[in-house]
């Protein structure tokens, strides 16, 4: 069973990684707990690349669960921004200012003089532990946001100038 388990989860990691580049659909039906398991190990691990989507209750209710991989839509701007200003508004404004202005603890940079690559790259070394500018154990909580997310903050700062 363990041998068929790492078969099918070979084989659905392969067709996850084909249909990211593309926008190709991949539908799966699987069985049981086996199929509820890769259906969660799916949804963690390739959620911010796709919308996972499951089948009718009719079919869950005799034992098999079917869902779909789609790639999703590229953001508008301006859903970008409404996402940023949410974040922002309710995350970083204690610390970095109403307008991102300020310096966190006198350590960080000012959020609104910095490049989207800039932000991008500080959030990513947050969340990895490879970025501390003497106060990073304060921020790695925070850094758990997509870099969709990250650019609708920038976005919305944007606005702001």
């Amino acid at each position: 069973m363990r041998f068929l388990k790492m078969a099918t989860a070979t084989l659905l990691a392969t067709s996850l990684y084909a249909s990211s580049t593309s926008s190709d659909c991949v539908c799966f039906k699987l069985e049981g707990e086996m199929g509820a398991e890769l259906k969660a190990l799916i949804e963690k691990y390739h959620g911010e690349l796709a919308n996972v989507k499951s089948g009718s209750s009719s079919e869950e209710s005799k034992g098999f669960t079917l869902f779909t991989v789609t790639e999703k839509q590229a953001m508008t701007k301006a859903e970008l921004k409404d996402i940023g200003q949410n974040l922002f508004t309710t995350r970083c404004t204690v610390c970095h200012g109403d307008q991102g202005q300020k310096r966190a603890y006198g350590k960080s940079r000012a959020l609104n003089t910095l490049t989207l690559e800039d932000m991008t790259n500080s959030i990513r070394g947050y969340k990895g532990g490879t970025y501390d500018r003497g106060m990073g154990f304060l921020m790695s909580p925070f850094a758990n946001i997509s870099e969709e997310e990250v650019q609708g903050v920038y976005e919305y700062l944007q606005t702001l100038q």
